[in-house]
């Protein structure tokens, strides 16, 4: 499946929102983008393997944001964990070509309902 290229460009990163769950191999826009997507299964996503997925709801992580509507998968492969840990992550960036990728599984990350704080810590992980 190919990430589709809509989306926005704020501050040199694109956004994109995932209509449907992904599963199977997963591109990677080149550059700096931020994804919100949950997944169907098994994916590969930039040399990372997701696997034993499970919807967590919504919950206050210890990172810091709200969760939405999250869901944790076992990661495996090259990412810098964002939230959770590689048995059960819900954020994560993973090096693409030209650039990288901010992957959240949580649709509802930014929703109209989100924490103002969920925005905040988004800006603040992308300037890292």
């Amino acid at each position: 499946m190919q990430i589709p290229e809509a989306g926005s460009l704020v501050d040199g990163r694109r956004l994109i929102r995932m209509k449907f769950p992904v599963s199977g191999s997963v591109f990677l826009p080149e550059g700096n983008s931020v994804i919100f997507m949950l997944i169907d299964g098994e994916a590969e996503i930039g040399g990372l393997k997701l696997n034993g997925c499970r919807r967590i709801g919504s919950l206050t992580s210890t990172e810091g944001p709200y969760l939405m509507d999250a869901q944790a998968c076992r990661v495996s492969g090259p990412a810098r964990l964002l939230i959770g840990t590689s048995d059960g992550a819900a954020a994560f960036v993973v090096p693409n070509p030209k650039g990288e990728s901010l992957i959240l599984l949580d649709i509802g990350f930014l929703s109209q309902k989100a924490p103002n704080a969920n925005a905040m810590w988004l800006l603040h992980e992308v300037s890292r």
